[in-house]
């Protein structure tokens, strides 16, 4: 019993590392993006938006705030009062970074190493509040 209390807040503290790490990250981006509809504070330019609906980054910015920065910032508290529904607002969050990920592929037209560690994260966070809901 003592070993399964063990891995439980293991993975707690795992779970609530990645998601910090990706409202952190989508906090800043998505402000600086706001900010600045062009992209220019994060390096990039509008006409990466050529083959999608968007002429400027405020969308995206609003996203990456709101959907991945605040609603983490969110599911970290949540997971760490041991809230129900915690795990499977994680696992939400898991499939919308992944939902999100892949249609910056598609629409960007382009993959990067960013992109993908990012997807790779949506992943674990997804099977690991999974792993966590059966534990």
């Amino acid at each position: 019993m003592k070993d399964r209390k063990g891995k439980t807040k293991n993975l707690r503290i795992l779970l609530a590392v990645i998601l910090l790490f990706v409202a952190l990250n989508a906090l800043v981006a998505g402000a600086l993006l706001i900010m600045d509809p062009t992209g220019s504070l994060l390096g990039m330019k509008t006409d990466l938006l050529k083959n999608g609906p968007l002429r400027d980054f405020t969308v995206p910015g609003h996203v990456l705030f709101h959907l991945f920065g605040l609603m983490n910032v969110l599911a970290f508290f949540l997971l760490l009062k041991n809230c129900s529904g915690a795990r499977s607002l994680v696992m939400l969050q898991g499939v919308l970074l992944g939902i999100w990920i892949l249609v910056q592929m598609w629409i960007l037209e382009q993959i990067n190493f960013l992109q993908l560690f990012m997807l790779l994260l949506g992943i674990v966070l997804f099977a690991l509040a999974r792993r966590l809901e059966r534990e």
